[in-house]
């Protein structure tokens, strides 16, 4: 938006984080878009809350949103 915060689904974000890396497992490298009001937000945080089945870790997106995979 003009003022430099993102929205989706009649939300709004301060930050649009691109966070790169490798998850378990896998043969390459992915990224995650996310919008969010977290800027320490890791790809590791992103990508446990995901696959795990702890619910503490997907607590650890609540009020963010991965927006795209790269």
């Amino acid at each position: 938006m003009k003022d430099g915060t993102w929205k989706c689904d009649d939300t709004i974000y301060k930050y649009r984080l691109e966070l790169n890396g490798r998850m378990p497992n896998a043969e390459k490298d992915s990224c995650f878009v996310v919008l969010t009001d977290d800027k320490s937000l890791s790809f590791e945080t992103v990508s446990k809350s995901l696959y795990s089945s702890l619910l503490k870790d997907a607590d650890a997106m609540k009020g963010s949103v991965i927006v795209e995979l790269k």
